[in-house]
């Protein structure tokens, strides 16, 4: 009497590789949108989910717009997740500045188009007088 078996065999799952692309990649700064995008492969199948913790606040897409209120160094997690519920993570160091005395340049800005246009009076009436004198 011959007795026979079905054997299922299911290969290991191929955990998926997350990589995260940063836009803008530098001169990140405090109180402008950065665009965080995830990106995966998975060899054995397809990428089902994907999750971020950024500054604390969880995100579950692909694509995250996020405003930072603080200067400082800050860890960027990205999670996903496959078809087999395989999951792996990066993190990134990403750091935020302020930009450098606004106020400071916005009033040397406005000062420099105030003597551009003291310049540009004085040329003006120079030519005037030049015109006169002829």
């Amino acid at each position: 009497m011959e007795t026979s078996q079905i054997v299922t065999i299911k290969n290991e799952n191929k955990l998926p590789m997350p990589s995260i692309t940063i836009v803008p990649e530098t001169g990140i700064l405090v109180n402008y949108p950065v665009q965080f995008i995830a990106n995966g492969e998975d060899e054995d199948g397809n990428i089902t989910k994907y999750s971020w913790d950024i500054d604390g606040q969880t995100y579950n897409t692909k694509i995250v717009n996020h405003v930072f209120s603080e200067q400082n160094e800050h860890t960027i997690t990205l999670k996903i997740t496959d078809d087999d519920e395989g999951e792996n993570q990066v993190s990134k160091n990403i750091k935020v500045n302020v930009i450098p005395h606004q106020d400071t340049i916005i009033l040397l800005l406005s000062v420099l188009g105030g003597l551009a246009a003291v310049f540009t009076f004085i040329k003006n009436a120079r030519s005037r007088r030049e015109k006169q004198i002829k």
